[in-house]
């Protein structure tokens, strides 16, 4: 049950998909799981940001039974209101990072690395791209801003300070088990450059 069909579209207040479910004949037919055979469970689904709102929901109606002062009750579903759009634009920023990592995991592959702007992801995804790895450490903004004080903006730039052999120490010749030091090795890059 999607709890926000029972709002209609002229009020605010808790949302979440609620699923109702029995365990599968598979671990029924075990003897531990056997005494679960006519029970069922609640599984809800929701954001953090429903999360907090159910949570003040739950308090405020056992605190007050339900019955609010009128200014604070309608304060509460200003609230609720801010708290949907807020997690609609997380789902929103959320989207469009992932749409971004596609886009320059496309532009590396078509080489046109000249425009891509160096952020932390950009050089990420670039570098592991290079080495063949999917480490997911991110790179320091301290690191992002002294390549751009080094005047080198883009994926371009940074691939003509690239140094193959620096590099495999840092980054372990591509070994997934080895720590990627990204910020070390980009520094000790810069510093060959100068």
């Amino acid at each position: 049950e999607d709890k926000s069909d029972n709002l209609g579209e002229d009020k605010v207040g808790y949302k979440s998909i609620h699923l109702v479910a029995t365990l599968p004949e598979t671990l029924l037919a075990l003897p531990e799981f056997e005494r679960f055979r006519d029970l069922k469970f609640e599984i809800q689904v929701r954001t953090i940001l429903q999360h907090a709102w159910a949570e003040v929901e739950h308090d405020k109606n056992y605190k007050f039974s339900g019955q609010l002062p009128p200014d604070i009750k309608r304060r509460f579903k200003l609230l609720a209101g801010f708290l949907e759009i807020a997690d609609r634009e997380f789902e929103s920023i959320s989207k469009e990072i992932n749409e971004y990592e596609k886009k320059v995991a496309t532009t590396i592959a078509d080489n046109n690395l000249e425009e891509i702007e160096i952020n932390s992801t950009s050089l990420r995804k670039y570098l592991n791209n290079k080495f063949n790895v999917t480490f997911s450490q991110a790179i320091s903004p301290k690191i992002i801003t002294l390549l751009h004080d080094s005047n080198i903006k883009n994926l371009k730039e940074f691939s003509e300070i690239e140094n193959v052999d620096v590099m495999k120490k840092y980054l372990g010749n591509g070994n997934k088990k080895f720590p990627a030091r990204y910020d070390l090795m980009i520094k000790h890059l810069i510093d060959l450059k100068k």
